[in-house]
């Protein structure tokens, strides 16, 4: 599955996040499932680790190489 959280998404106005409720229902995932976040180059991908890991989600990582990494390997699957 995925979710695409855009980085404006999880923040109220400039300085504050969502609050975990309001998270909640953006993500509406299971505590148990494995998520991994990635974007560009994993700047905003840390972002929705954060605002994950504030409500609970304890299996959460994040692709350092993101999309940048993957998208430049030929040798790796993407689904068009």
């Amino acid at each position: 599955m995925t979710i695409l959280a855009r980085s404006k998404s999880l923040m109220q106005g400039h300085q504050k996040s969502l609050n975990n409720d309001e998270l909640s229902i953006l993500y509406k995932l299971e505590n148990d499932q494995e998520i991994i976040t990635y974007c560009q180059g994993a700047y905003r991908a840390a972002n929705s680790f954060l605002a994950l890991k504030k409500i609970g989600v304890s299996n959460v990582r994040v692709y350092l190489g993101s999309w940048g990494e993957w998208g430049n390997r030929t040798e790796l699957p993407v689904e068009k």
